[in-house]
C-alpha cells in the first residue's frame, strides 16, 4: 500500500510540475505551384493576433533543371508595405530549407517571396508555427 501511495504521489507531482505550453497548430501557408525559370510566387499569412514567437519555414524541392534564385522573409504592419528581413539564396540541390524565428514580433503580416532564375523547375512551400 505504501508503494502504491508513493507511486501515485510521484505521478501526481509530474503532472503538476509540467508547465502548460500554448501552441498553435502548424499552418501550411502554401505549396500550390511550381516555379519555372524566372517565375515568382508569394505566400502571405495574416496573423489573428501578435504572438510572442513566430517561426516560418521555407522549403524548396527541386523538380528539374538548375535551381537558382532566392526566398525572402518579409513582414508588414498594414499588409501593403513590406520590409525584407532575411534571405535564403537558392542553390542547385535536391531540397533546401530555412527557418526564420522572430521573437516579440509586432507584425501582423508575414510572407515569403520566392523568385527563381535560370532554367529550373521547383516546388516552394511555406509552414508557420506560432507560440
Amino acid at each position: 500500500m505504501k508503494k502504491l501511495l508513493f507511486f501515485l504521489a510521484l505521478a501526481g507531482s509530474f503532472l503538476i510540475a509540467q508547465p502548460a505550453r500554448a501552441q498553435s497548430a502548424i499552418s501550411v501557408v502554401g505549396t500550390n505551384d511550381t516555379l519555372v525559370n524566372t517565375d515568382a510566387e508569394t505566400f502571405t499569412v495574416r496573423m489573428a493576433k501578435v504572438y510572442p514567437t513566430v517561426a516560418i519555414q521555407a522549403v524548396v524541392t527541386k523538380v528539374s533543371g538548375t535551381v537558382a534564385g532566392y526566398a525572402i522573409s518579409q513582414v508588414s504592419v498594414d499588409g501593403t508595405n513590406y520590409v525584407d528581413l532575411d534571405t535564403l539564396t537558392l542553390t542547385n540541390v535536391a531540397s533546401q530549407t530555412k527557418i526564420w524565428t522572430y521573437s516579440n514580433s509586432p507584425y501582423l503580416y508575414h510572407r515569403v517571396r520566392f523568385t527563381s532564375s535560370g532554367t529550373t523547375v521547383y516546388l516552394p512551400a511555406v509552414y508557420i508555427v506560432t507560440r
